[in-house]
């Protein structure tokens, strides 16, 4: 099936979806109740102070407010959510990513129309004090964190817009991107399928869906009850996906055009199941687990054409106050250069998981927590110990202990893989339902695999703050 082909399948799915459901006809009864308007988000101030955890100290506050407004009715909801100062860019921490602007409507070629931001970062949703051209920071910079429209036809939700995709505990992927996806329940077991465009190329006069790079997902997982909200919910997850990038308009682990040649034919496949706080009695151990594959290749570059694997996991448990979480995800290695045929490692999509205050967190300057787990794309293995001290309604604090490596030696001169022991604490004080202060302090004793990744031979320090009104 061609790339045209499989767009109108995924349009015609979509499609039957819909028709098939056996739903009445739109038209609004004399009595029914008309649509509902709910308004949602957050007001967040937040304070950070780093000393060598990236090239200089850095000291500096930055605010966000995302306003999230869902319209329902009776056969369908619609959701979009803007981050009304979003003044800051930073590099994305996807793994897979586009190569260029895909949306140059003014033909920028340093500029992303689409957020303002130069080629190659993206826009965080937050506005750092002071920078900016204006005196004092402007904030008249808004940005669309999602939108989409939801159709509810008794069984069965289609779905299509920019819409939160989460697999497992978000190691492989927990991001946001626009498509379409139909879900439904099946008995015991829901079952979701999703057609996501990553790539469209209409902007550079290229029509037609033959060179877009889409991402195809299928994943089953058990039904939660009516009361309980789904997204996040689910037990267990099993999921298969298959990205095709049939011009090379996206990167793999920072390879691309550039490594490869342009134009260039990807294709990725990936499985993995996941296990979400699975307990065999109240009060008991309570266990996570997930296990990701990712394989594929690369054509069409020359004498360059690598294969693509990765794996991405984790176990971890908890009993009373003490949790215990082991991560591992596979490396590139530096000794097998893509670029001349060596095999290329991806162990994630788009991923969102943090394991401390400074190792797999990029809270300070990105719109997300965490990511997939890799440092310096050498891969990471890492155990982490932790102790809630207290757990009360209105406060909470924990403290953590993180022993870190990477799977593959830090670059093709330095044989080391120690990133070093992480030690962390945070407290959370809920001074009212939607008020809340959140402190944390991070402390690496570094290794020299970290001193090659951050250019620093000193141990690492990020303190944090924030501030947050919710409603």
């Amino acid at each position: 099936m061609n790339r045209r082909s499989s767009r109108l399948a995924s349009c015609f799915v979509f499609g039957v979806a819909l028709s098939l459901a056996g739903v009445p006809a739109f038209a609004a009864e004399p009595n029914e109740s008309p649509a509902l308007i709910k308004f949602s988000g957050e007001f967040r101030t937040r304070g950070f102070y780093t000393s060598d955890l990236a090239p200089g100290n850095e000291a500096f506050a930055d605010l966000r407010f995302r306003l999230r407004t869902k319209v329902s009715s009776k056969y369908a909801l619609g959701v979009v959510a803007l981050d009304f100062v979003n003044g800051f860019c930073a590099p994305s921490v996807a793994t897979v990513q586009s190569a260029f602007p895909l949306d140059l409507g003014f033909g920028s070629t340093t500029i992303d129309d689409a957020s303002g931001c130069p080629v190659g970062t993206i826009s965080t949703g937050d506005a750092r004090f002071g920078t900016g051209t204006a005196f004092g920071h402007s904030l008249n910079v808004v940005g669309v964190h999602e939108a989409y429209l939801m159709v509810n036809l008794k069984k069965i939700k289609a779905v299509g817009g920019r819409k939160r995709y989460r697999l497992g505990h978000g190691l492989v992927l927990d991001d946001r991107a626009t498509g379409v996806a139909v879900r439904t329940a099946l008995g015991p077991v829901t079952l979701t399928a999703a057609d996501l465009n990553l790539a469209d190329l209409a902007g550079f006069g290229v029509f037609g869906t033959a060179n877009d790079s889409d991402l195809y997902l299928l994943k089953i997982t058990d039904t939660p009850p009516d009361s309980s909200p789904s997204h996040g919910k689910e037990k267990y997850q099993a999921y298969l996906g298959w990205l095709t990038d049939p011009n090379g308009n996206l990167t793999y682990n920072g390879q691309g055009a550039t490594s490869f040649g342009p134009n260039f034919e990807a294709k990725l496949g990936l499985v993995g199941w996941a296990l979400n706080g699975y307990t065999y009695r109240t009060g008991g151990p309570v266990m996570d687990l997930e296990f990701n594959y990712l394989w594929g290749d690369v054509n069409g570059a020359g004498v360059a054409d690598p294969d693509i694997s990765g794996i991405s996991a984790m176990a971890g448990g908890s009993v009373g106050p003490w949790g215990l979480i082991f991560v591992y995800g596979s490396g590139q290695d530096p000794a097998k250069d893509p670029a001349v045929g060596g095999d290329l490692n991806v162990n994630a999509l788009s991923g969102n998981y943090t394991l401390g205050n400074i190792l797999l967190n990029t809270s300070k300057d990105s719109d997300r927590e965490g990511s997939g787990p890799d440092i310096g794309r050498r891969g990471l293995m890492a155990v982490k110990g932790s102790y809630t001290i207290a757990a009360r309604e209105n406060l909470s604090i924990d403290v953590a202990a993180i022993f870190a490596r990477t799977t593959e030696n830090a670059s093709a001169t330095v044989a080391g893989r120690d990133l070093g022991v992480e030690v962390d604490g945070n407290a959370v004080w809920q001074l009212e339902e939607n008020f809340q202060i959140a402190a944390g302090a991070g402390y690496l004793f570094a290794g020299d695999a970290w001193g090659a990744f951050s250019g620093n031979t000193g141990n690492a320090l990020k303190l944090h703050m924030a501030a947050t009104l919710s409603f």
